[in-house]
């Protein structure tokens, strides 16, 4: 659920998927976001029914995926009136508190050894991912540059399972439903495992296939999502390990899942970011049987800057990112949140999207951009925390998740040391 490109892994080598040869390397982040050299034909995204929505008349539209044809038509995209227009006079909403957020030292949970070795070189631990895990999220669930997935006790730090090497880094973990988790590799493999409660770890099913570095379950637990580097986004199924479906996204990184729904950025013919566009995918049954709807926010706009990320939240709405030289803007829904983040300093580009977690009922936002400090914000009063800034390892950048039970504990990793996870709770004891 982030950024983890370190200077150790180097390029990322040429793969094809389908009929899709991805030839970008990993350094060229900027030029890649929206220049990826796709080499071949474009493939049709795998599914079974429903079509692409259109696009309003006279707009100019992105090459639109195309669905299979025995789909029925999908109903017209909703296009609301642009909205950076009441934006642009937008201050932070709540302002910002004068009050720092309270938080406290729940846990820290080492969850990778202190040396590891990845690539022949043997260097320091650091934790990819991670994720709750258990009946009442007692677990923690964490993958690194060690090649393995560790599963820990939360109260007493003990390790209660830990996997095989894997081949490769960990880069990304996720759960659901408090007994299924998952893990992926930086070549790619995919490790579906289902732990009962108060049972052993079993293996549900591996596959191969898209994948960089982002991973989520559906809600249902049935399907989980990944995206191969800079490329199509890919849903496959938990129980098989089959493909169930692919959308067709470009040079977009930052995904997320809510209520049957995802977004992907696709690029339109030309070079210039603004004939881009987000797109949502939703469905009702079967993420094979979706339907694509183009959304009328603008890639560019003068005063709001770059429009780096889309995501959707719990109640139908989406939470966007808008970033530039100066700072970054997040606003959620139709701006009844917004939330600004200084960005000097930051070691990413502005076209990639920060880290964003947001609790399970929208009290908390996490944000997180490579070389800057995590911060913390209460959304309904403005309060604020930074933790300690984390320096860049070899191998991982700083990942977060909040617990699906229990929106006042976050999951930081590479605290205090890169091989270890802290578990805070917000707003004191209690």
């Amino acid at each position: 659920m982030g950024p983890g490109d370190g200077p150790g892994h180097g390029r990322r080598p040429s793969r094809t998927i389908g009929r899709v040869s991805l030839r970008c390397p990993r350094a060229l982040l900027l030029l890649a976001l929206f220049a990826c050299d796709r080499g071949a034909t474009d493939v049709q995204p795998l599914i079974a029914e429903g079509r692409v929505a259109q696009e309003q008349a006279g707009s100019t539209p992105a090459a639109a995926p195309q669905a299979a044809p025995q789909g029925t038509p999908a109903s017209a995209p909703q296009v609301a009136v642009d909205p950076a227009g009441e934006e642009r006079a937008l201050v932070e909403k709540p302002p910002r508190s004068a009050i720092p957020l309270d938080l406290t030292v729940e846990a820290t949970v080492k969850l990778q050894p202190k040396q590891a070795r990845t690539s022949a070189n043997l260097v320091e631990g650091t934790v990819g991912g991670v994720a709750f895990l258990g009946e009442r999220s007692e677990l923690l669930v964490g993958g690194g540059n060690d090649d393995r997935i560790h599963v820990a006790e939360i109260a007493s730090g003990r390790e209660v399972w830990v996997s095989p090497k894997l081949g490769k880094d960990v880069e990304a973990v996720a759960s659901c439903g408090g007994e299924f988790f998952a893990g992926l590799t930086y070549h790619n493999r995919l490790l579906v495992y289902r732990k009962p409660f108060g049972g052993r770890v079993q293996v549900e099913s591996t596959s191969h296939g898209g994948g960089s570095e982002w991973l989520a379950f559906t809600d249902d637990c049935e399907h989980l999502l990944m995206p191969e580097f800079l490329g199509r986004l890919y849903l496959y199924e938990r129980r098989s390990g089959a493909l169930a479906a692919e959308l067709p996204s470009d040079g977009y990184r930052k995904f997320g899942i809510s209520d049957k729904r995802t977004v992907y950025r696709r690029a339109g013919a030309g070079p210039s970011l603004g004939e881009a566009r987000y797109w949502e995918y939703a469905w009702d049954s079967s993420p094979a049987r979706g339907t694509s709807r183009g959304l009328p926010y603008k890639i560019e706009d003068d005063e709001l800057g770059l429009l780096v990320q889309v995501l959707p939240i719990p109640g139908g709405g989406f939470l966007r990112e808008y970033c530039d030289r100066e700072r970054c803007r997040v606003i959620l829904g139709d701006g009844d949140r917004v939330v600004d983040f200084a960005v000097a300093g930051g070691v990413w580009t502005l076209a990639l999207g920060s880290t964003l977690a947001l609790s399970r009922g929208g009290e908390y936002l996490a944000w997180y951009r490579d070389g800057l400090p995590v911060e913390l914000v209460e959304l309904a009063t403005g309060q604020r925390a930074s933790l300690p800034a984390v320096p860049r390892t070899m191998s991982s950048t700083v990942d977060f998740t909040f617990d699906p039970l229990d929106p006042r504990r976050i999951a930081v990793t590479m605290h205090p040391d890169p091989n270890k996870v802290t578990v805070y709770r917000i707003g004191g004891e209690g």
